[in-house]
């Protein structure tokens, strides 16, 4: 990072099927908060078989596993306190959508309000407040249809755009055109998702 430049590192979503909330990582996100990079988390790597090692073809694996294995994650770091114990860490759930977020903020909230005292003690907030902090980033798909959903629940300021690019699945070059072509996001929403909030995250500032 610092001899190269670079502005992010990606972790998997788990290390050998285990919670990276886990305080033997917490050197690592101490290294991260120091260095001031994003920290992207991308379900795809090393996925935990006990999330879906039950499905046998690749349509229902590819369907749910980096969703699943991005909400699996955030849980874990949250109930674990990273973000109350890192507070300039910059997380990013990336290539897992984003209409999941305002029902894992209720559902952990819920969780939290039952139990946090004893299981989660080192939280200062509920888990909501971090997840609609500045910490906490999300990608989207570009025709998923919760965007306008999530972004009234939690702004656009958190919400980014990714091409996907070169994956098999990917609709580049078409993926810059979709996305400015949606007609239910506003012109100022495009601008932070696009422009500002890659900006933010990985904390570099573009040349205008």
């Amino acid at each position: 990072m610092e001899q190269l430049g670079l502005v992010g590192v990606m972790m998997p979503t788990n290390v050998r099927d285990q919670n990276i909330g886990r305080r033997e990582y917490w050197p690592f996100y101490e290294e991260v908060e120091r260095l001031a990079i994003g920290l992207a988390l991308h379900g795809g790597i090393r996925a935990a078989e006990r999330m879906h090692g039950r499905f046998d073809n690749f349509i229902a694996v590819h369907s749910l596993s980096f969703t699943f294995e991005c909400m699996a994650a955030l849980t874990g770091l949250i109930f674990a306190s990273v973000p109350e114990q890192f507070p300039k860490l910059r997380i990013a759930a990336l290539e897992a959508c984003c209409g999941w977020v305002p029902f894992l903020m209720d559902r952990l909230d819920e969780e939290f309000e039952k139990r946090g005292a004893m299981e989660a003690p080192l939280l200062k907030k509920k888990p909501s407040e971090y997840m609609n902090s500045d910490q906490f980033f999300y990608a989207f798909e570009l025709e998923e249809s919760t965007v306008p959903y999530v972004i009234d629940r939690i702004g656009a300021g958190k919400l980014l755009y990714s091409s996907d690019y070169p994956q098999w699945d990917t609709s580049w070059p078409k993926t810059v055109r979709m996305f400015h072509g949606r007609q239910d996001i506003s012109d100022a929403d495009k601008q932070r998702i696009a422009w500002e909030n890659p900006q933010k995250f990985y904390g570099f500032k573009a040349a205008s």
